[in-house]
């Protein structure tokens, strides 16, 4: 996995938990086009609306899976 694919990914999770500032630090920092970022941070919001569940490490260990 590149860097820019570890980029996509982040930019789907903060979608994901609507988190702005995660999202504008990866924008700026980031050398990923806006446009494909603005499409994965969509996505993410599709993915929690539509019920799936999140495997970051906070969601597991809100969940009780985490160690």
């Amino acid at each position: 996995m590149n860097r820019r694919d570890i980029d996509i990914g982040i930019a789907r999770m903060a979608g994901y938990h609507d988190d702005k500032g995660r999202f504008t630090r990866l924008v700026i920092e980031s050398r990923v086009r806006r446009a494909v970022l603005d499409e994965a941070w969509r996505e993410g919001r599709r993915q929690r609306e539509s019920g799936m569940l999140c495997n970051c490490y906070y969601c597991e260990k809100e969940r009780g899976g985490a160690e």
